[in-house]
């Protein structure tokens, strides 16, 4: 069965630049060479600081904090479904 997979802001922004890129994003064959650029892993550990401001922006917001997807939608889900 295949997995599910979701159109993210990271595969947005990919598409931004190339649309074919994300046909090819997640085949092994295609390997990208930006995966052992030091500095665009630094780049991505930025998207904690970027939590980290939301959450002093919105004290109101609500932290889902699992890494699973699945469960992750259904928490997103029940917060929005509660108000």
């Amino acid at each position: 069965m295949p997995t599910e997979r979701y159109f993210t802001k990271s595969l947005f922004n990919l598409a931004q630049e190339c649309p074919t890129k994300i046909y090819y994003i997640n085949k092994p064959q295609y390997a990208s060479a930006k995966e052992s650029n030091e500095f665009l892993h630094a780049l991505a550990d930025g998207g904690v600081q970027v939590g980290a401001l939301a959450k002093c922006q919105l004290v109101e917001g609500v932290e889902i904090a699992t890494s699973d997807k699945e469960r992750a939608l259904q928490e997103t889900r029940s917060h929005f479904d509660a108000n």
